[in-house]
This record gives structure tokens, sequence and C-alpha cells, in this order.
């Protein structure tokens, strides 16, 4: 118990062992402190001074020896309130600084997070991220005949049966066209509401996703298998007030006439 409460107030345990010594043996040399503890004589006199500099010990010098003795323990308040003292003002100095330090912190959170990916096993990848987060997907999807057999692959046994398990719905706007609108048919399996837009007035030649905090851009064609994901709720909003204005534009087309009242969530 004392041994704790020493420790506590910023003793460390070879301080403790020389100052409840020293209390029962008086005054003795570092020599004779060492053999009672059971320490090197050159550890006991370190651990001495540093207790004479706590206020804790008192030195005196006898024939070119130092002999140490305890002060009365009422200073081991007045340690504790040094410590007190030097916390407050501490925290005072931190106090400062806290602002600067908070504005380096959330200096990252304002930086975009940007992923740039290549290949075929690197539009997989980003396609993953699109089912890892298990979140409302809204975009554009553009479907190329040019399509890389790894992708083709990934389509087919993964990404389309794991967007069928899913609970997450999906909102999407295609260029009206015979293949297009026969993968429209698969939306109620999908989860999701899908409308058409006229590819000459407005061309999709590649796909993006809004899910989560993050945007994709990708195009999974043979001659050009790039994209990339920013993470950054500030572009996703901007993004996504874009998509709602586009998709504002598409329930007033005849084609989507079905969708005229369908909302966002």
């Amino acid at each position: 118990m004392i041994e704790n409460t020493l420790i506590e107030i910023g003793l460390n345990p070879t301080e403790v062992k020389i100052y409840l010594a020293l209390l029962s043996l008086r005054t003795v040399p570092a020599s004779a402190l060492s053999r009672h503890v059971n320490i090197p004589r050159s550890t006991a006199k370190y651990s001495c001074e540093q207790l004479s500099q706590k206020g804790l010990v008192n030195r005196i010098n006898r024939n070119n020896c130092w002999y140490y003795s305890p002060c009365p323990p009422s200073r081991l308040q007045t340690l504790l309130d040094i410590k007190r003292q030097d916390l407050e003002s501490q925290g005072k100095h931190l106090g400062s600084v806290i602002n600067e330090l908070m504005a380096l912190y959330k200096r990252d959170e304002v930086t975009p997070k940007i992923q740039f990916f290549e290949g075929a096993d690197g539009i997989v990848t980003m396609l993953e991220d699109v089912l890892k987060e298990k979140a409302p997907i809204y975009g554009a999807l553009y479907l190329s005949e040019d399509i890389h057999p790894i992708i083709s692959d990934y389509f087919e046994n993964t990404y389309i049966p794991e967007r069928q398990r899913s609970h997450a719905p999906s909102w999407a706007l295609y260029n009206d066209s015979k293949k297009m609108r026969d993968y429209q048919e698969k939306d109620h399996d999908m989860n999701r509401i899908s409308m058409l837009v006229p590819e000459d007035e407005f061309p999709f030649e590649i796909c993006f996703h809004i899910y989560g905090d993050k945007i994709a851009f990708y195009s999974y064609r043979s001659s050009i298998m790039t994209g990339v994901i920013i993470q950054d709720s500030y572009m996703k909003q901007m993004q996504f007030s874009l998509f709602k204005m586009a998709w504002k534009l598409a329930q007033n087309m005849k084609v989507n006439a079905r969708y005229k009242n369908v909302q966002l969530d």
C-alpha cells in the first residue's frame, strides 16, 4: 500500500526502497544503503541524489563522504503539490495549442482519399469495394461489347449474384438502346430502378457509382481498363446533387413515364 502510493506520486521503485530504508536507518552513506536494500552502491547513490532533488532527502558531507538522511514525510505533500502545479501548467500550455493540433487532425478529414486502379484486377477490386460498402448505389452504367474475360466472369458469377442477394437498393441511368433495355429487365432481381436517356444527347462511355461517401468512375473496356475511387463527403454530395438533377430530367422523358413519381432515397 505504502509503496504503491509513493510510486503514484512520482517515485520509482528503487527510490521507494531507498526512502523507506532511510526512514529506519536515519543517516547513512550510500554504501550502507546499498547493502541494506541489496542494490549496487552507484545505484543507491544516484537514487539518493534524485530524492534530494525532490526535497525528500538531506545530504551531509562528513570527512569527504556523503551521508543521506530522510526529510519528514510531510515533504511528500509538497512533492505532490509541485506535481499538481506542473500538471496545471502543462494543461495551460496544452490548452494554448489544442486548436492548432485539432486543425492538423482535421486537415486529413478534408483531404480527399483517392485510389487509382488499372487492369482487369483493378476494376474487379473497385467492384468489390462497391459490394463491401453495402450502401445504396446511384450512378450511370455503360455496357461494352469489348469486355475483358476476367471482368465478364466476375460480373456473371460474383457481382450480379451478390447484388441480387443484397438488400441495398440502386438507382441507375442508361443510354437508351436494345442492349440496355434488355439489361433493364433484370432491375427487379437486382433491387434496382433504372431509367433511359437518349444516347445521342447524353452519351455514356464509362460507368460511375455513388455509394457511401465515395464516388467511383471506371471503364472496363479491354482497351481502357482504368478507374478511380474518391472518398470525400463533399465531393460525393456534389456528385449526388448532379445525379438528382439528371434523374429529374430523365423522369420527364416519355420512355420513363412509369417512374414519374419515384423519389431517390
